[in-house]
């Protein structure tokens, strides 16, 4: 659908939301046919399946609105206080910066069903660390390319107009990394059926980017909405650890890698090189 988009002449908004249906209403489709053949289920042998799922997806689209409206607000705050120029200098930013949410939000997506079908809690621990470990070198590495890379690079590819990003990028790097990081819990309660600690971390941080988000901006500009992101996404995440570090008593050198890690790393090495 975002090929058809691409090549058609008289796409507007409209045509974007259009295909948006059209996509994600396909994959649905596709994906309740796939279970449906695979696993078939028998709504006489699960009495209670729509009232967990009801309970469940309140919970998460409960986490996921408040997320989405914290974006927005600092969004609307910068606008308004800003100018919309100063909005698309800060919406590059967050945009280059949130690449490094790529990686771990597909992590994510594979424990969460690994947790959920997994009864061991020490594997559960386990595997929530790993993907921690994983998701924040990954996202530390994204962002160090960034502030690295000169106006001129993301002048070529944004427009001249484009100058003044590693600030920006520097100041976001913090929140960056603590929401990689939270995705890998987020997923993790997730797989729990426990969404409402989901619901608090991003309530957290909507709570600071509404208190916050307007005084900064007056005060500091861009540098200083993307401090307040950057201590809205630490909020959320340093809620989620407390919960998960009290319930598996895990403390904080457990995210540095280890001996162990370093094994792993070196058996994934060797698996590639054998392929290659």
């Amino acid at each position: 659908f975002g090929a058809v988009l691409f090549w058609r002449k008289d796409v507007d908004v409209k045509a974007y939301v259009q295909a948006s249906y059209a996509a994600f209403g396909l994959t649905a489709v596709l994906s309740a046919l796939s279970i449906d053949k695979h696993a078939p289920v028998k709504h006489q042998e699960h009495p209670h399946v729509a009232r967990t799922l009801l309970r469940q997806g309140l919970w998460v689209q409960g986490a996921n609105g408040l997320q989405l409206m914290n974006y927005r607000l600092a969004y609307w705050i910068i606008e308004h206080a800003l100018g919309r120029a100063a909005l698309g200098l800060y919406s590059v930013g967050t945009q280059l910066a949130e690449s490094a949410w790529i990686a771990p939000r597909s992590l994510g997506m594979v424990l969460v069903s690994r947790v959920s079908n997994l009864d061991e809690v020490a594997q559960q621990r386990r595997l929530t660390l790993l993907t921690a470990k994983v998701a924040i070198a990954f996202a530390l590495l994204v962002v160090l390319v960034l502030a690295i890379l000169p106006d001129a690079v993301f002048q070529l590819a944004f427009g001249e107009d484009i100058a003044g990003l590693r600030p920006i990028v520097l100041l976001l790097a913090p929140g960056i990394i603590s929401m990689s990081a939270s995705q890998a819990f987020s997923h993790y309660f997730s797989g729990k059926g426990q969404n409402r600690h989901n619901l608090v971390g991003s309530g957290l941080g909507m709570l600071i980017t509404a208190g916050l988000g307007w005084w900064a901006v007056q005060q500091w500009g861009l540098e200083g909405a993307a401090l307040t992101a950057s201590l809205a996404y630490s909020a959320s995440v340093i809620y989620q650890w407390t919960v998960f570090r009290r319930r598996h008593h895990t403390r904080l050198r457990d995210l540095w890698p280890n001996a162990e890690d370093v094994a792993r790393l070196r058996n994934v090495a060797r698996s590639l090189i054998r392929r290659s």
